[in-house]
């Protein structure tokens, strides 16, 4: 029986999958094994880790980022007035800075603050003591005298004069801006 086109084809095809199938070399086929288990982690242990040296800054390498000495400050900043209006933001320097509404800030034509900026610079007045290192720069709305209202505020919590540093800005700005630097 001749073998027409159509079956002269599927026999071609047979062959080549054979072929494909067939091994090429004498090299085993590759099998799949699953990767190993990973150890059990080991158990906690009760005795303090041994004490590591820290590596020693070598003369002329620049300080660690700036951006890492205030990181606890910001975080626990951000618990306290993260429900208030104060407004909380971090820079790239490090620095942080908090903008309190002038509506919590003073009452128009007084230069005592209000308790809530009180309550806000006793905050700040805390993150200072535990960072010797920071200044506090302010940018007071108004007249001067609410700027040394500030800073006899700050002193009162501890604070010494010559870590708080302040700018005048418009009288009919915003806010009050509140910047710690490392």
């Amino acid at each position: 029986m001749p073998l027409n086109r159509s079956r002269l084809s599927l026999l071609g095809v047979a062959v080549l999958l054979a072929a494909c199938a067939s091994p090429r070399s004498n090299a085993p086929t590759p099998v799949w094994t699953p990767a190993p288990a990973k150890p059990a982690p080991m158990p906690a242990t009760r005795e303090p880790a041994p004490a590591v040296a820290q590596p020693v800054r070598p003369p002329g390498t620049p300080a660690p980022a700036a951006s890492t000495v205030l990181d606890a400050e910001y975080r626990w900043l951000r618990e306290l007035f993260g429900p208030t209006p104060v407004r909380l933001a971090k820079s790239n320097d490090g620095s942080i800075t908090l903008g309190v509404p002038m509506a919590h800030a003073f009452d128009d034509g007084s230069n005592e603050p209000k308790p809530a900026l009180q309550a806000v610079l006793g905050k700040l007045a805390e993150s200072m003591a535990r960072q010797p290192q920071a200044t506090l720069l302010t940018q007071v709305p108004g007249p001067t005298v609410r700027a040394l209202a500030l800073r006899d505020t700050l002193a009162a919590q501890g604070v010494p004069p010559g870590r708080v540093a302040s700018t005048s800005v418009a009288a009919d700005a915003a806010e009050l801006v509140l910047r710690l630097v490392p």
